[in-house]
């Protein structure tokens, strides 16, 4: 690896973007937002990363997320020397874009804990775990797929397809366990509120989740069609 302009252009776009998605997200969750339910926050959710990619999908890949770019490290996507700065800058920007948030949105609409991720009052913590594993899991395929070379043919779109499938899975539990699926976006709201209750399992939920569904689709799901056509 060379610590070069490039480099440099990188790993500061994947801290840009993981900044902006983490300032985004939190304003989708405002009170003033979510009073539209989990459509109003799937909307958010699904728009934002649409921005992102847009963004900074042609400047650093657009990870913003550890369990991605973990993902991206075994499909060959990434080299892990640059993953390691690449998930560092991923936890620095998302901080930031949460102090952003804060700042920026009025006092009197912001909640007590705020952007933290944790469970419903009527998830438990077993259905909790479940949950973000099997969401994280759908994420890293459908974002493995977006990397296969099958689909280079149909690659203008992605950011469309990305943010369709947020808005999906956020529609499906998001309003369960606040739908993280990215262990600095609930590192970040547990830090900045010093709020740690049920915190653990957005981190040993999402990271074997991206290890194990990278795998799947690397060894099992990555042959036997030709690639897409437009």
């Amino acid at each position: 690896m060379k610590f070069n302009k490039l480099f440099f252009v990188q790993i500061f776009g994947e801290f840009c973007a993981a900044s902006m998605w983490m300032q985004l997200h939190c304003y989708g969750i405002d009170p003033l937002v979510a009073e539209g339910g989990v459509m109003s926050y799937g909307l958010c959710d699904g728009c934002a990363l649409m921005i992102i990619i847009q963004t900074f999908g042609c400047v650093s890949g657009a990870y913003m997320n550890p369990c991605l770019t973990v993902a991206g490290v075994i499909m060959g996507k990434l080299k892990w020397d640059l993953a390691i700065f690449y998930v560092i800058m991923q936890y620095l920007g998302t901080m930031l874009g949460l102090i952003l948030a804060y700042y920026t949105t009025p006092a009197m609409t912001r909640s007590d804990l705020y952007c933290v991720t944790d469970l419903s009052p009527q998830t438990s913590i077993l259905g909790g775990c479940l949950l973000e594993f099997l969401m994280t899991s759908a994420w890293v395929l459908a974002q493995c797929s977006a990397w296969d070379k099958r689909t280079h043919g149909i690659q203008e779109s992605i950011s469309l397809r990305m943010g369709a499938v947020m808005m999906s899975l956020v529609l499906c539990a998001g309003y369960m366990t606040g739908l993280s699926m990215n262990s600095a976006k609930s590192l970040a709201g547990a830090l900045f509120n010093w709020h740690w209750k049920n915190n653990w399992i957005y981190h040993a939920t999402t990271y074997p989740a991206a290890i194990l569904m990278s795998l799947v689709h690397k060894f099992l799901l990555n042959e036997g069609s030709k690639p897409a056509e437009e």
